[in-house]
């Protein structure tokens, strides 16, 4: 599996992606795969406590996995805070 930044952003992801370029990422990486949702803050925040084992260090947004995997986990993440915020 390679190494994939979760996280959520307020701007477009695109221009997320050239902020990370000047802050010491240490190769060039393109986006795999947004989601836009009303709850973006919860389901980050789910995302990271499922992944946390995957993590490349404890206090960053990296994970090494496939981007399937991240896909998914990131899917069932949106299905069980919208399913939840929706009482």
């Amino acid at each position: 599996p390679g190494m994939l930044k979760i996280g959520y952003t307020a701007v477009h992801p695109n221009k997320r992606i050239k902020q990370l370029d000047t802050t010491g990422v240490p190769e060039e990486f393109s986006l795999e795969y947004a989601l836009r949702s009303d709850y973006a803050r919860r389901i980050e925040a789910q995302i990271h406590r499922l992944l946390d084992d995957k993590k490349v260090r404890k206090n960053r947004q990296f994970v090494k996995m496939s981007v399937k995997e991240a896909k998914d986990i990131l899917n069932k993440a949106h299905v069980e805070v919208k399913s939840a915020m929706k009482g």
